[in-house]
């Protein structure tokens, strides 16, 4: 299946890209650019008709896999999260399409995450991203982007 970004993404690939930590050939987005590409995704047609819901576990699949970032659609269920985990020496974004997301890190308030607006994330960032208590509706990403290491 042919998603409606396919070109922009293409051609977001081939633009200015960062030399990460100094090693050559190795290419690094900054969390706005990646905030800008997740935005834009969550937006276009035809990727939400992919997205299946699993009440054991999160869902996932990856829509895209490019030189320097993947997109993944991420379904949660009430319930469901990802536990505390690092993104190493990545960075990231994602927007929230339905529902609403929590995102809990070390010694800091829980962040409630609307629909629409992007959360992006440098370097070693730690987090847990999990669905909001359970009187809110079913709750999913669209996207997460993560830069090549």
């Amino acid at each position: 299946m042919q998603l409606a970004t396919e070109k922009v993404l293409v051609h977001d690939a081939s633009s200015t890209l960062i030399a990460a930590n100094g090693q050559s050939g190795v290419v690094s987005r900054t969390p706005e650019e990646l905030a800008n590409i997740v935005s834009r995704f969550a937006s276009s047609d035809g990727w939400l008709d992919r997205v299946r819901l699993r009440t054991e576990h999160r869902w996932f699949e990856r829509l895209y896999h490019g030189p320097d970032y993947d997109i993944w659609a991420i379904s949660w269920m009430p319930g469901q999260f990802t536990g505390f985990h690092d993104h190493g020496e990545s960075s990231g974004a994602f927007v929230v399409a339905t529902g609403i997301l929590e995102e809990h890190r070390p010694g800091e308030q829980t962040l409630a995450i609307d629909p629409g607006l992007p959360r992006a994330f440098g370097p070693n960032y730690a987090h847990d991203v999990r669905t909001s208590p359970p009187r809110r509706p079913l709750a999913f990403t669209p996207i997460r982007l993560r830069s090549a290491r």
